[in-house]
């Protein structure tokens, strides 16, 4: 049985909107602590995350999906380690991304 991949970025709010953007380049992992971790994360960042399936995607791929798509998880960075953000909260956040 394959591995599933995430594709995660880093993201924020846009300078005078509402919408989230993907602010650093793009990973794929299998793992989603282990592309945070190779992306850079201090206390608070915020971090999108698309679940692709079992087929890894190209860097450029991965990037347009980032972009395109709304993201099925949103993680913060809390100490050394990111946590899913879940809830209502989630889905408030959810619905600024863009996609």
């Amino acid at each position: 049985m394959a591995d599933d991949f995430y594709v995660v970025a880093k993201v924020n709010k846009e300078a005078g909107g509402d919408d989230l953007v993907v602010t650093d380049e793009v990973k794929v992992s299998v793992k989603i602590e282990e592309a945070v971790n190779r992306i850079g994360a201090w206390n608070g960042d915020i971090f999108a995350v698309w679940a692709v399936g079992d087929v890894r995607p190209n860097p450029k791929n991965a990037e347009d999906h980032a972009q395109s798509v709304r993201p099925d998880s949103l993680w913060v960075m809390s100490g050394e380690m990111p946590f899913q953000i879940e809830d209502r909260y989630l889905e408030s956040v959810r619905q600024d991304c863009r996609g």
